[in-house]
């Protein structure tokens, strides 16, 4: 499956809920690259231990499309 950027994906494993993003600087063994690996795919989640926002690669296998329950979803108020 292709994920764009900005989709929802959960985590297969975790449940974890991230957002694909668009990597900020590629460098793998503080090497820059130019490009994603293949089938690879950019998340970005925040962390509520450290406060912050975390951002990783995972392999396309492992996420799956997130569809927020529609409870959860926000709702249109007209502005």
């Amino acid at each position: 499956m292709s994920f764009k950027l900005g989709d929802k994906v959960r985590s297969k494993s975790s449940g974890l809920i991230m957002t694909v993003c668009r990597p900020r600087g590629l460098t793998v063994g503080g090497k820059v690259i130019g490009q994603v690996e293949a089938g690879k795919v950019c998340c970005e989640w925040y962390n509520k231990e450290t406060g912050k926002y975390q951002t990783r690669f995972f392999d396309e296998e492992v996420l799956e499309l997130y569809e927020e329950p529609k409870k959860e979803r926000k709702k249109d108020i007209g502005y």
